[in-house]
Order: structure tokens, then sequence, then C-alpha cells
């Protein structure tokens, strides 16, 4: 074990390296690897070990949307999925995370923990006293301003994920990831879901294109999306759940799932204490301490930033390092995937937050229909979307709504972390025909766009030639092999996609 650092408080009834306080995705993470690296680890949570992903949201959800998205023919009925589902989610036994945890050397401690002083945490009628602190308590559902919503009962996604009712007619309030998942997942098995978003379109986080195809193929499914208005008030009457939106739209279904985001979980927490408020947790660098300390830190959903279990990961590998002293280890970008069929991806910038934070950047588009692999397979023609900062050519942001997008965004990631430049990933081959081609499609055009003047001004070449290993004749050669390319003409089929509409069917009794 590590000494404990002569900086540390002295007052508590045991002495530790650290603290953790939350362990859930991050939390448990961070507290293993701790432990492993031979430090003196203690965690503590009132929850379940583990947080929400294993339990009550990413393996529920995607246990789900497998059966959803399988052929009619295939796809367990609704019973046995909910019972697959269970199973997968250990009946919601967290004792392997406690187990796991345990064995790697980490003190678990079932209680809320609390920030009673500088490095001193308490629980449970006890007191440590730690040499760095980590919060991990993770983030809790947002409840918006609807009148009425207090007084009838409605789901959180929790409440979806762990409930064996399927609707009859389900609303959704929320066009996020979980909103569009669960719509999915209800509307497969035979629910009617209406979707409401306050945003003109679903999935407001992708590129503006990208987010309209994704709003279109979603309705294509057979949801009723209603896009750019808000739900005013709710009521229940006659056994229903009576909704008013805000264009005067009246709404009637039997169930309502609130699915309008989440915010930190930090009441309790003791921050006041420190005189530190949420935004102390919320700024900065995730791989640094907080609010000006030297031994607090906060990672996972907590700090609002990726609130995604591999980036809970991610911040946890980060400031292990750190903490064990192997030095910085930063955050790669971080990508983001929504499991619908079609899904849905994104990493990095899109155009939109790149002009919003004063970036010089452009954007170029491409449809599925562009490549062999949709034709062939009858693919749904999805589309995708490259943002390339203009000055340099770094490729600084993907989004794609299609057929295995939340697999093709890999790709894009890496483009993304590397900040590779248009002129060097074009050089990639992809294999024909699959769907990663409307990468090259991409890519040629986003070239296209390099070779042309923007605004009047030259391109940076300078800043070109540091960043590609190449010289410039061979630049300029791969372009115009490249624009010989895109002049020959690529005779795509006539092609009719499948209707994937699934039709309103008898709902089951779910016993």
């Amino acid at each position: 074990m590590h000494a404990i650092s002569s900086t540390a408080a002295s007052d508590g009834d045991r002495t530790v390296d650290v603290a953790v306080i939350g362990l859930g995705s991050a939390g448990e993470a961070a507290a293993r690897s701790l432990a492993k690296a031979g430090l003196d680890v203690v965690g503590f949570e009132s929850g379940r070990v583990g947080g929400e992903c294993p339990f009550v949201a990413c393996m529920p959800s995607k246990a789900m949307l497998h059966d959803a998205h399988r052929s009619p023919a295939e796809r367990r009925s609704w019973p046995d999925a909910v019972a697959r589902r269970d199973e997968i989610v250990d009946h919601l036994d967290d004792s392997d995370h406690v187990d796991g945890l345990v064995d790697a050397g980490v003190e678990v401690v079932r209680a809320r923990a609390e920030i009673v002083g500088r490095r001193l945490v308490a629980a449970d009628g006890r007191r440590w006293s730690a040499r760095h602190v980590v919060v991990a308590t993770g983030a809790s559902p947002v409840m918006p301003p609807v009148d009425g919503l207090d007084s009838i009962p409605y789901w959180t996604s929790e409440d979806a994920l762990t409930s064996n009712e399927l609707p009859e007619r389900l609303l959704i309030l929320g066009g996020g990831a979980i909103g569009c998942e669960l719509a999915d997942v209800y509307r497969s098995y035979g629910s009617h879901v209406t979707l409401v978003e306050a945003a003109d379109r679903l999935l407001d986080e992708l590129d503006t294109p990208v987010a309209d195809r994704y709003t279109e193929l979603m309705a294509d499914r057979g949801i009723e999306v209603l896009a750019g208005v808000e739900l005013e008030s709710v009521e229940r009457r006659d056994g229903e759940i009576i909704g008013r939106l805000s264009d005067g739209a009246m709404l009637r279904h039997t169930h309502l799932l609130v699915a309008t985001g989440t915010t930190p979980r930090l009441e309790g927490l003791g921050l006041d204490r420190l005189q530190l408020d949420q935004g102390a947790i919320t700024s900065g660098a995730p791989t640094r301490p907080i609010g000006g300390t030297d031994w607090l830190w906060a990672i996972g959903d907590v700090n609002d930033r990726s609130p995604y279990t591999h980036g809970a990961n991610a911040e946890a590998r980060a400031i292990v390092a750190e903490i064990v002293g192997h030095g910085p280890r930063p955050v790669g970008v971080m990508p983001h995937c929504v499991f619908t069929s079609p899904p849905a991806a994104t990493v990095g910038s899109t155009l939109e937050r790149a002009v919003a934070d004063g970036i010089d950047a452009y954007r170029v588009e491409a449809d599925y229909a562009e490549v062999a692999r949709t034709t062939t397979d009858e693919l749904v023609d999805g589309k995708v979307a490259l943002t390339v900062e203009r000055t340099t050519g770094a490729i600084i942001g993907f989004s794609g709504a299609g057929p295995a997008v939340d697999e093709l965004v890999a790709a894009a990631t890496i483009l993304v972390h590397t900040r590779t430049t248009v002129e060097a990933a074009a050089d990639i081959v992809f294999a024909f025909p699959t769907i990663s081609e409307v990468l090259d499609v991409l890519l040629s055009r986003a070239l296209d766009r390099r070779s042309e003047q923007a605004d009047g001004e030259p391109v940076d070449t300078e800043s070109l030639r540091e960043r590609v290993p190449r010289s410039p004749e061979e630049v300029e050669e791969a372009q115009e092999a490249i624009a010989a390319l895109n002049d020959v003409p690529h005779a795509v089929p006539d092609q009719t996609v499948p209707d994937q509409t699934v039709p309103d069917q008898a709902v089951p009794d779910a016993g």
C-alpha cells in the first residue's frame, strides 16, 4: 500500500489514499484501478454498485433493441424479450460488481457519503481521511416544467427498462438518445408511439442535415414524430393521459415516458462546505482536480461532459494515471451512438458548433444511396456529414444516420482524434462494396473543397506541408487523380427501399 500523504487530513476514523463517492461506471472503474495500483481505496454507494448502465440503461436497452430489430418471424414475444432482458441484468443484483471491487482490494461501504471537510468524508456514522476524493455520483433525470406532470403517473427510462408492461399508446417526451431508442423498442412491439421534441428535429446534437434525415427515418419506422412543439400540460382522465401541445393539439395516450435529459447528482454531497457549487464540478478539464484544489476530482455523468459509459471509463483512466503519478493522460474525442434502426452516431464538432465556437469550417455531405452496398442490401438511404477546419484541412467532426453507422463512427473517431487532414485521409482505400465507402465519398468532396479558394483566400499550404508527410507534387498528383475519378459517372441502379413501417398490432397480455 502507498503511504498516505502528509498533506492529508488526520481527523478521520480511518486514513486512506483515495475515497470514491459513487460506484457507478466511472467510480467503479476508478476504484478498481486505483486499488490494483496498490493504493488504499474506500468506495461509497447507497444504490446499485455498477450504476445505471449494467442494470437500467445501456445493457437492458440494447437487449430490447436487439429483439426489436429482428424480423417479425424471428422476434421473441414481448414476455420472452423481457425475461431475456432481466437475465442479462442479473435481475438487478449487483453482487458481482461488489465482489469484483472487494477482490481488487476496495473497501465498499453501502451508504451515502458526504464531504464534511478538506479531504474528509463521512458515511454511516464513520469518517475517512483521504489524500484524494473522487466524486462520481452520476446524474438524475430532469423533470420538465409541464403543468400537471407532478400529479399523474409517468415513467422515467429506468421505469421503462424494468417494467414488463407493453403500453397500448405511449407518449414519449424528449427526442434524444433515450427517447428515440425506447420509441423504437415499443413501436417495434406494436405500441402506438408519439415522440414529442421541442427542437425542430430529433437528435439535435447531429449535424442539421443528418438530424433531419434521421427524423425522417424514425417517422418511416411508424413513429409519430412531433418536432418543434412542447408539451404544455398533462392530466389523467378516464384512465388516459391527456396532453396539450404548444400548438394547441391534444394527445391521448395510456402511458407517458419522460426522457428530457439529466442533471448532475450533487444534493447532500457537501460541496457548500468547501464553498463550491455545480459550476466547479462541470467546468474545467475532466482530468484535473476541481475547484482550485489539488485533491478533489469529478468524473462520469456528474461533471456533465460526456454522459456515456465509455466517457466515464476514459475519465476514470485519466484521473487514475494522475493520482498514481503516471502523468497526464488526456481524454480523447468522445463518440456517441444511438442504437435505433437505423442507428445514428457523431464524434467531434458539427458545423453548427464549430461556427458557434468561432472556428472557420465547412461541411460536406453524402447519402448512402451513393454507394453500391445500399443497392445490393436494399438499405435505407442514410446520410453522413464531415466537418473540416478550413485553414488547416483538419477533420474535426463527423455525424451520420444510417445502417451500421454505429460501427462506421470508429473510423471517423480516429480521423477526428488525430486531426487528420483531408489530404492525408483521401489516400485511404475503402473495400468495395462496403458501407464504409460513404466515407470515401465524403473525403473526395472535402478534398474538392480544399482545392478551391475559400472566400477569396488561398489555402494555407504551409500548414498542410507541416501536417501531410508528402511533397506538394504528390498532393497535386493525388488531387488530379481523384478529380479524374469524380468525373467518371457511377451508375447506380434504381432501387426501391422496402416499406419498413411497422403495422399496428394487437398488444399481447403482458401478465
